[in-house]
């Protein structure tokens, strides 16, 4: 699934080698989207391990505002649309701790709701409690 339109591009493996032979150099980028794929995934499985619900969902917040967002008014406004339970299922989490922790975070005054689009207020605070030991969340 993506977020955006998107162009999908469908390369049968005699193909793609015919095609490395004729260009090495794409041997290496191919690796690195490779590498980079893998470590984003094992980020990922670590962070669903690892931190609490509330640190994944503001992570996940700086991630798609990082990728998926425009400045509006001083604010990060995501361009995606998406449902609790999409976020919640990127997380690993459930639909409802997932709205519980959205609205613990508007209420602190890190994130707003406009429609199903969620606007960042206060990055520096996402960005602090994904630092926060575990010791001090919630404190």
């Amino acid at each position: 699934e993506t977020l955006d339109d998107s162009l999908i591009a469908v390369l049968r493996g005699t193909e793609l080698l015919a095609d490395v032979k004729k260009c090495p150099a794409a041997v290496w980028e191919l690796l690195k989207l490779m590498s980079d794929r893998r470590a984003e995934a094992e980020a990922q499985l670590a962070d669903q391990i690892f931190l609490e619900v509330p640190k994944r969902v503001a992570k996940l917040l700086l991630r798609l505002h990082d990728t998926t967002s425009t400045v509006s008014r001083g604010s990060l406004l995501s361009k995606s649309k998406m449902t609790h339970q999409e976020l919640a299922n990127m997380i690993g989490s459930t639909r409802e701790t997932t709205t519980l922790i959205l609205n613990d975070f508007r209420r602190q005054g890190f994130v707003e709701f406009v429609g199903r689009k969620i606007v960042v207020l206060n990055r520096p605070g996402l960005e602090a409690l994904v630092r926060r030991s575990s010791d001090a969340f919630g404190k």
